[in-house]
């Protein structure tokens, strides 16, 4: 819990393809991260050095259906719209289909092949409760 900001799951220990972490992150009741603010950067800063993980990336909640460079949430906003768009060096470079999202440990997002297994992190609402 990160107050004002949110709910996360760090499944850092965790290697999957995008779709499954779409799916377990709607299981649990959230969704994938999609990063909305310096300040949800932060979160996803601490969350890797707080967990220390053996990829320094983690699925997050966009993709480029097309493969065109035009990049939209798991919900279909464009991601230019989201309130924050800070690529990694490089990035989007959309080659060798890279169309699923990623976030950095530093916060900063990049593209990347859909089958590859990486740690995801998943959002919840500030209403969800925790039990």
């Amino acid at each position: 819990m990160f107050p004002g900001i949110g709910y996360y799951k760090f499944h850092w220990n965790s290697s999957t393809i995008f779709l499954e972490a779409l799916s377990k992150c709607r299981d649990e009741g959230g969704h994938l991260i999609i990063i909305n603010s310096e300040e949800e950067a932060g979160v996803v800063r601490h969350l890797f050095s707080s967990h220390k993980p053996e990829k320094l990336l983690a699925y997050a909640g966009f993709f480029d259906p097309a493969m065109g460079q035009h990049f939209v949430t798991i919900f279909g906003q464009p991601l230019n719209e989201t309130g924050y768009q800070k690529w990694g060096r490089h990035q989007p470079n959309g080659r060798e289909n890279e169309s699923c999202g990623y976030v950095y440990e530093d916060g900063t997002i990049g593209d990347v092949v859909c089958s590859s297994p990486l740690p995801f992190m998943c959002e919840y609402d500030l209403s969800w409760n925790v039990d």
